[in-house]
């Protein structure tokens, strides 16, 4: 809706609205203000990691439908999936924390690529993340 607004009256998207619309567009469920705070999130994992944001929004997207509630069948928690014995030091509330498990996505992807080899395509070490 932002982005739509912006080209009405001229102005550029802001990326983070951008972000924010695309998120809403795969997951119509997810408020306007999550959607928002989702961009943030991802954004600035984005930044520190070198990881495109549209790589850990589909991940996510796969993971979870974009729904920080969701709850694998294996204990898995939040917008990633995130195993809590994989990470035995963070406290399981942690982990439902959306800013928490959008860190902890983007650590583990980071990883994986990092283990890859180079060049590895974005297909290969995200199937990776994925087991």
């Amino acid at each position: 809706m932002c982005a739509v607004l912006s080209l009405v009256l001229g102005t550029p998207p802001h990326p983070l609205v951008d972000i924010a619309d695309g998120i809403r567009h795969l997951q119509p469920r997810v408020s306007e203000s999550q959607a928002m705070e989702y961009a943030r999130f991802f954004m600035a994992e984005s930044r520190d990691t070198g990881i495109d944001w549209p790589i850990a929004v589909a991940v996510a997207m796969k993971e979870s439908s974009l729904l920080h509630h969701r709850a694998g069948k294996d204990g898995e928690v939040g917008l990633f999936q995130i195993l809590p014995r994989a990470h035995p030091k963070v406290d399981v509330v942690l982990l439902h924390d959306v800013a928490q498990n959008i860190r902890l996505g983007f650590a583990r992807l980071e990883l994986v690529r990092d283990k890859c080899r180079r060049p590895a395509s974005v297909e290969h070490w995200i199937g990776k993340y994925r087991g």
